[in-house]
């Protein structure tokens, strides 16, 4: 069977049955070769990102620089935005699958593959981190500016629903991972008990 993996929307993620709780200690099927065999085990994590900014601005050129970091230490990406100038920038980085430009966190949520974890980048977005989290039971970290926070129902459930915060500005990748592993485990713990 061909492979149906393209570069912008790998089809095969889709497709796989195994829990990731089974997964543990095997490689994801993308992962093979010699690259693979460099990633510490603790960075083999799958990290959907999601950032609906309109623009392109400075927050762009930090998740840019967050992306690329992640992926210099191994982590495995992939990416729905809905800027096309955004987008374009990401495809540029080489090991992270950019999917379709999305416009609503509803279109996000059903084109986000299997991961471990999503990154919700903007506050404003938690509603995609919502629904992955109460329709696939994908844990969501959030990235949070430090102002003002839920102040209706619908955002009051997202942060109480959120498995961590990230405050905007913590460009650390290691810091991330180990929120993004912190997270996993505790939804793990959860929803095992």
């Amino acid at each position: 069977m061909a492979n149906m993996t393209s570069r912008f929307f790998p089809i095969d993620r889709f497709a796989r049955a195994i829990p990731s709780e089974r997964l543990v200690g095997l490689l994801w099927a993308g992962d093979t070769g010699d690259a693979a065999k460099s990633v510490p085990f603790s960075n083999r994590m799958y990290i959907g990102h999601i950032n609906l900014a309109k623009s392109f601005n400075g927050a762009g050129e930090y998740f840019v620089k967050l992306i690329e970091a992640l992926q210099e230490i191994g982590v495995q990406q992939h990416v729905l935005v809905r800027n096309v100038e955004l987008a374009k920038r990401l495809d540029l980085v080489e090991n992270v699958a950019v999917g379709p430009v999305v416009r609503s966190a509803i279109t996000a949520s059903c084109l986000m593959p299997v991961v471990d974890i999503v990154h919700i980048h903007d506050a404003l977005d938690g509603q995609a981190g919502l629904l992955l989290t109460l329709t696939r039971s994908i844990p969501f970290v959030l990235t949070h500016d430090g102002g003002a926070s839920a102040n209706g129902p619908l955002a009051k459930s997202v942060y109480r629903r959120a498995a961590g915060f990230i405050y905007q500005g913590d460009a650390d990748a290691a810091r991330h991972l180990r929120i993004y592993r912190h997270a996993i485990d505790n939804w793990r713990t959860v929803a095992s008990s």
